[in-house]
């Protein structure tokens, strides 16, 4: 589909949830640039910016592959800010940061006793394949400028890595 035809399809949706699944980021034949799907992804996350910048508030989602294309098209650059790591089905705990309890839109609704759970408990399901580590993403001027993570999880092999973000001002959310 032309950009021009995704516009205007844009122009009639109030956001974009992109899920999670198997294909490629990076351009198989040069590991630099992005695949055909996250260039398409990227011109959304563009055309959300553009929303904001005129008062429109166009939510977009990333769940899984989704979180990572979100990442990447924030980061800017599609050399690859994920690590390798299957956690394949695998119950987990959380930490909610300091911002996910105090700004999140995504844990505003949540119970205390919810949070206290989800903190103490192996109850939130991973099913990734690629993380990424809180300094990395910190370590990004573009990701540091425009989200916050909201909350973390650890794997005693690799640490810590982002369980999920919100954006500061543009309505992005990554789990």
């Amino acid at each position: 589909m032309p950009y021009d035809q995704l516009d205007a399809l844009l122009d009639k949706l109030d956001g974009v949830l992109f899920p999670g699944g198997a294909t490629e980021l990076q351009d198989p034949s040069d590991r630099h640039n992005p695949s055909f799907y996250a260039q398409v992804g990227c011109h959304i996350m563009e055309k959300a910016f553009d929303y904001y910048n005129q008062g429109v508030y166009f939510p977009v989602w990333g769940t899984c592959l989704g979180f990572e294309m979100l990442t990447s098209c924030i980061n800017g650059d599609f050399e690859d800010i994920t690590r390798v790591y299957d956690s394949d089905n695998v119950a987990k705990v959380v930490n909610i940061t300091q911002y996910g309890n105090e700004q999140s839109r995504l844990y505003a609704g949540f119970p205390d006793d919810l949070k206290a759970d989800i903190q103490n408990q192996n109850l939130t399901f991973f099913h990734h394949i690629h993380t990424v580590d809180p300094v990395l993403f910190y370590l990004s001027e573009n990701l540091a400028s425009n989200v916050s993570i909201t909350a973390t999880t650890r794997d005693p092999k690799i640490g810590y890595y982002v369980a999920s973000y919100e954006g500061l001002k543009v309505p992005f959310i990554g789990t």
